[in-house]
């Protein structure tokens, strides 16, 4: 089934544009889901369709520094999450946190950005620590089979399959940060 979005876009002749004037052309703009009031990665289920969602959307201005996206709706999720913004090469300043709600017209960048909140500068800092290390973004190709097991407090948790191994990734970078959540649950392809 189709995964069900909601696009965000800048309308044309309101892109992003540098302090000097020139539009920012070619600028990626990270779109990532976390657990709501948090700086934790998420890639929660969708539970009306129950497809996997994220943990990372991105798109890139055209010449004009405009650009469109669909992004998925934060209130179609099976936990709460939010969407950390992040536009590569920009300032700090400009990283935000929001949710998008679900609604069949677009929404425009302002208006997204309205509904959100700056970042702390904690939140800037794990969260860039998170953005740079590579390793929790791609799994390699061919661990298909990969065993990943997490002792949390005693209790073994394995995870087998492919599509498991971000979990078990996220969860092993959760437990070593001190908080542990599990959604526990069964779902059929």
């Amino acid at each position: 089934m189709a995964l069900t979005t909601r696009n965000i876009y800048t309308p044309s002749g309101h892109g992003l544009f540098a302090p000097n004037g020139s539009p920012r052309k070619n600028i990626e703009i990270r779109f990532t889901l976390v657990k709501t009031g948090t700086t934790l990665p998420a890639a929660p289920f969708d539970a009306i369709t129950l497809d996997r969602v994220g943990p990372t959307f991105s798109v890139f201005t055209n010449a004009l520094g405009e650009f469109t996206t669909p992004l998925w709706p934060n209130d179609r999720g099976d936990i709460g999450t939010q969407y950390i913004c992040h536009i590569e090469g920009g300032y700090n300043s400009e990283d935000f946190r929001a949710a998008l709600p679900s609604g069949a017209a677009a929404v425009t960048w302002a208006d997204f950005m309205a509904l959100g909140v700056p970042l702390t500068p904690t939140e800037l800092s794990a969260f860039a620590t998170h953005i740079a290390d590579t390793t929790v973004h791609v799994v390699p190709a061919g661990h298909a089979g990969l065993m990943v097991s997490v002792n949390a407090t005693g209790d073994g948790i394995s995870y087998t399959s492919p599509s498991d191994v971000f979990v078990a990734t996220f969860l092993t970078g959760v437990i070593s940060g001190g908080e542990v959540t599990i959604n526990v649950g069964t779902r059929q392809p």
